[in-house]
């Protein structure tokens, strides 16, 4: 008695899955180039040129040195201030001084008392003048660089005189009134030598 047996194919089956693999995989396939498609439009970053200065040649060298050499520069604005020139004894600017007048001093060369001119000064934070020597400290200091770090301009009203009130009609009166004329007073901050900051009136600038 034969019995009904389907005949083994392994090699139809074998050839069934690789089809449909190959299938699978050509789907695969097309998507991945789709993607790979979509995803070279996007930006991508370039990498930075690195430069071995070991390896370049002499000439490769000059011809950037060149290059560098025609490259326009950023142009740095100047800074532009003010400064004015102030005296200076023993690390001490002079802020203000007055008028000079004749003293009797001791004179140590000739062991005698002499007529010397005196003027009175102030320094750069003190509230009182002392009294120098004209000729032999003051005019014989050192002088010192100060920048203007701020100028503020102030009119004042000053007393000149008098003279004859007139009246509506433009006749003079017996009444007398007081001449004056607006003075400008200009007041400078300094920065001195020692970074401190200054103030004095302007015309110590001069």
């Amino acid at each position: 008695m034969t019995e009904n047996t389907r005949p083994e194919t392994p090699t139809l089956d074998i050839q069934e899955e690789s089809n449909v693999a190959g299938r699978i995989g050509e789907r695969l396939g097309h998507v991945g180039e789709v993607k790979k498609e979509e995803q070279s439009d996007a930006p991508q970053a370039k990498n930075p040129r690195m430069i071995d200065l070991n390896n370049m040649s002499t000439e490769q060298i000059q011809d950037m040195q060149e290059m560098f050499a025609q490259t326009p520069r950023r142009v740095r604005k100047k800074e532009e201030y003010h400064t004015i020139e102030l005296r200076e004894i023993d690390g001490k600017v002079i802020v203000e001084w007055g008028n000079s007048y004749f003293d009797l001093k001791h004179d140590s060369t000739q062991r005698r008392d002499v007529m010397k001119t005196m003027i009175p000064v102030r320094f750069s934070g003190d509230d009182k003048f002392v009294d120098i020597l004209w000729n032999e400290e003051f005019m014989q200091a050192n002088k010192v660089t100060c920048r203007i770090i701020k100028m503020d301009n102030d009119e004042q009203a000053e007393i000149v005189g008098t003279t004859i009130k007139r009246g509506k009609d433009g006749e003079e009166t017996a009444q007398e009134v007081e001449m004056y004329v607006n003075r400008v007073v200009v007041t400078l901050t300094v920065k001195l030598p020692n970074g401190d900051e200054a103030i004095l009136d302007g015309k110590f600038a001069n």
